[in-house]
């Protein structure tokens, strides 16, 4: 944490340096104490990670015009994925980014912040299996790999083997879709500042002052009921066949959502800091209060168990995850829904729309470039 939060403090000053922040100094009060910290404005985080996101940056490159022109198979996907892979595990993995990658809306110390809760989790799984575990065999056998058939001895009190290294593998395997999808993607999208860009300007600068989404009245937000721009989207999926439903959710599960940018308010934010510390500091009290009064093979096989978990999740599991979902999924899901007309190489999939595709760049993009360049042309005269 210490490290995340000086890692933190120098991408705020290089920031602050190359003028992509606010200059300004704010004063905030805790408690009896008055601290002056540099103000920060999400708008400007969020501006500065798209840049740094190669994917995004890609979706400009005259290159991927040309490419997606071009008819792409599942193995054009499968290499075009790969390739992105290692830049995806530098932006997703949450300890091997810690130190290459600077995340603006995900920094340091929420990273380092989540590695504590992870340790921790694994901590008491550990300590949970093996406390009821020595409650109802207290004379059960140990082992690190296996159990031979000498070692089943249940005995008077249920007590046999247990192995503890698959045992700590399959712990790790469940853990890890788990922890990331319930714990690790929601509590990225925390921010405990205001989300609006500092300003005097009477215009508001929000995130979303270019494409505002109707809010919910009073009585919808109540009933857990849809907006008009939300119902009006389900009555147009609902008129759709069912295999096409089906293609259209597979494809928003690969795709860049707006979500990705929807944070939690202050309150919501802190809430669920709140939530993961307590239950670390609760982790810690069960550990020294219960786990503690093990016996010493046993505290061997317990601490056995959460190097394996930890290692095995961190080092593989999630790395694994990760291949399987941005890479073999999203190379399946664009294979197939290209065919259903989504997707930027949907065009070139097929040569019904060859002539539609030939029409829209000749009347369309090469008339818009010709207008920018007369308009271009003209703004310049007039300065001269």
């Amino acid at each position: 944490l210490l490290v995340g939060a000086n890692l933190d403090a120098v991408e705020r000053r290089k920031r602050q340096a190359r003028a992509i922040v606010p200059q300004n100094y704010v004063v905030k009060r805790f408690l009896c104490c008055r601290i002056t910290v540099p103000q920060e404005s999400v708008p400007s985080e969020v501006a500065e990670q798209y840049f740094l996101d190669g994917r995004l940056l890609a979706l400009r490159s005259p290159e991927e015009v040309i490419s997606c022109k071009q008819k792409r198979g599942l193995t054009g996907y499968l290499w075009h994925n790969l390739t992105a892979f290692f830049d995806v595990v530098l932006r997703e993995h949450a300890l091997f980014s810690f130190v290459p990658k600077a995340i603006p809306t995900f920094s340091r110390t929420k990273r380092a912040f989540l590695l504590v809760v992870q340790i921790h989790f694994c901590l008491i799984v550990a300590g949970v299996v093996y406390n009821v575990r020595e409650h109802h065999s207290p004379d059960g056998v140990y082992r690190l790999l296996y159990c031979s058939e000498s070692d089943s001895n249940p005995g008077v009190d249920g007590g046999g083997c247990f192995a503890t290294v698959p045992a700590a593998l399959i712990a790790a395997a469940v853990a890890t879709p788990v922890f990331r999808y319930t714990v690790f993607q929601h509590f990225r999208l925390t921010c405990f500042v205001p989300q609006s860009h500092p300003t005097s300007a009477p215009f508001p600068l929000g995130l979303r002052k270019f494409a505002a989404l109707p809010p919910r009245s009073v009585v919808e937000s109540m009933l857990c009921m849809r907006n008009g721009r939300e119902r009006q989207k389900a009555r147009v999926t609902q008129s759709r066949r069912a295999a096409h439903r089906v293609v259209q959710t597979m494809w928003e599960s690969t795709r860049i959502s707006i979500n990705n940018l929807r944070f939690y308010s202050t309150i919501s934010s802190t809430a669920m800091c709140g939530l993961l510390l307590a239950f670390v500091v609760g982790v810690a009290i069960y550990i020294l209060t219960i786990t503690i009064y093990l016996k010493d093979s046993v505290v061997y096989h317990w601490l056995t168990w959460f190097a394996v978990m930890i290692c095995s999740w961190i080092f593989f599991l999630e790395p694994l995850l990760l291949f399987w979902t941005q890479v073999l999924w999203a190379s399946i899901v664009q294979t197939v829904v290209q065919r259903y007309g989504f997707g930027s190489h949907a065009l070139a999939a097929t040569s019904k729309y060859k002539s539609i595709l030939k029409e829209v760049d000749e009347t369309v993009l090469v008339r818009t470039r010709k207008s920018g360049a007369i308009r271009i042309q003209r703004w310049w005269k007039g300065l001269v």
